[in-house]
């Protein structure tokens, strides 16, 4: 094989060709951002608030917790639900005992870009004397195609009820 030296169309054809593919790929990945950041309304954030108020009501011989659930969708697509469940947990010291649980949201399959979904719930409890942490955890569906490896994502929120506080105020 005999070495022949690279001639300007050569080196043109080679310098064409590594240009053709870096504006390939930029455009690619343009693309790509473009999709996430405006079309999907991804601006790395969560596309999902959770607002929970919670406050104790007693009405001998029972004790309840009246729980405010608020969720918004702030992104530009429709958010599938999956499971949406409170937890009534009593705080003693280290130890954590549940007192109760409800599911809520369960008439909503999915929540639309931009809109507001509210509920409100009576749970009743044990009656207690100490502060109860009301957590409310909902896990939102994957798409179909990721199905397999991604499950889907929680989001959670806590609020504390003072149960002793409430109920002298209501004596």
């Amino acid at each position: 094989m005999v070495y022949q030296p690279m001639t300007v169309s050569t080196v043109r054809d080679i310098v064409d060709i590594v240009k053709n593919a870096m504006e390939m790929s930029a455009i690619c990945i343009g693309g790509l951002w473009t999709y996430y950041h405006f079309v999907k309304g991804r601006v790395f954030r969560p596309r999902m608030t959770l607002s929970l108020k919670a406050h104790s009501a007693s009405m001998l011989p029972s004790e309840y917790i009246v729980c405010s659930v608020q969720v918004s969708n702030i992104g530009l697509s429709q958010i599938r639900l999956s499971q949406a469940d409170i937890a009534i947990w009593s705080i003693n010291g280290i130890e954590r005992a549940r007192l109760g649980g409800a599911t809520v949201l369960s008439n909503h399959g999915w929540v639309e870009p931009a809109a507001v979904l509210s509920e409100q719930i009576v749970i009743p409890c044990r009656i207690v004397k100490s502060p109860v942490l009301v957590d409310l955890r909902i896990v939102v569906r994957s798409k179909r195609w990721l199905r397999r490896a991604y499950r889907g994502v929680a989001y959670g929120t806590t609020a504390i009820v003072d149960c002793a506080q409430d109920s002298q105020k209501g004596a």
